[in-house]
């Protein structure tokens, strides 16, 4: 009985084991389709690395596009703390130069006329940053690139100073009154500003990306702090107007985790 118990199994075991011969033969034999034959597949790969309970330091120049008569140009730094791979708090304080554009000097030149310059100075803001979107990319080369996107909202302060230079020097008009004011001396002034944006990230390497984004700064002036007559404001005989000014910024820059 043990005889043919020994051959049952047997047999069971050549019956297997022809059917998984003709199944790969019969799948090798099935002709592969055309339209594939330059592709080659690839594993996904899992993510490049995590953000979470990590600090991201970053520097980034950048211009405010939408300023009519001056060139504003900005260096910032930031300091953000990912608290998960979707949420982070940063901090970003920026300081600015302005040069005067050519429309400015004309005006100036050929019709005498001074304009009322808001000259952005600095910039402190705090923002809640929202990374939604993670991908990647693969170039001819075969290379890999990491990249996310990122959503900004926050809000803060922008200095704003004042030249001046629509005021008169008593010195330089033709007729002089004895109310006549002094042409006051440069100053600066803080406004509440509200931000929001865009951005993404490139990833170089697990610490290192290439950044930018694109930025809406919204604040409200006060108009008598470009009022030529400054003692007539500061005895408060000039009413405060206020009027809103958004400035739409382009930042470029390197930031390290």
């Amino acid at each position: 009985m043990d005889i043919y118990k020994k051959l049952r199994w047997m047999n069971r075991f050549v019956f297997a084991s022809s059917l998984i011969l003709i199944s790969s033969s019969f799948a090798n034999a099935v002709p592969q389709d055309k339209r594939f034959k330059d592709f080659e597949i690839r594993v996904i790969r899992p993510k490049f690395f995590s953000k979470s309970q990590k600090l991201e330091l970053g520097l980034q120049g950048g211009i405010v596009i939408n300023n009519t008569f001056i060139y504003s140009f900005l260096a910032s730094g930031l300091m953000t703390y990912h608290f998960s791979e979707v949420f982070g708090f940063e901090v970003a304080g920026t300081g600015a130069l302005s040069l005067d554009k050519n429309d400015k000097e004309n005006l100036k030149s050929v019709f005498n006329i001074n304009t009322i310059i808001l000259r952005t100075q600095y910039s402190l803001l705090a923002n809640l940053l929202v990374t939604p979107i993670y991908g990647k990319f693969q170039t001819d080369e075969g290379r890999l690139i990491y990249f996310d996107t990122f959503l900004t909202a926050g809000a803060g302060f922008t200095g704003i100073q004042y030249e001046y230079e629509h005021c008169a020097d008593p010195k330089d008009l033709a007729v002089k009154t004895v109310n006549s004011p002094e042409k006051p001396a440069p100053a600066s002034f803080p406004y509440l500003t509200f931000s929001g944006g865009f951005g993404q990230r490139f990833f170089l390497s697990r610490k290192n990306s290439f950044r930018w984004d694109l930025k809406l700064n919204i604040f409200s002036v006060d108009v008598s702090d470009g009022n030529c007559d400054r003692e007539s404001v500061e005895k408060g005989e000039i009413q405060s107007v206020m009027s809103s000014q958004q400035n739409v910024i382009i930042n470029l820059g390197y930031s390290w985790f």
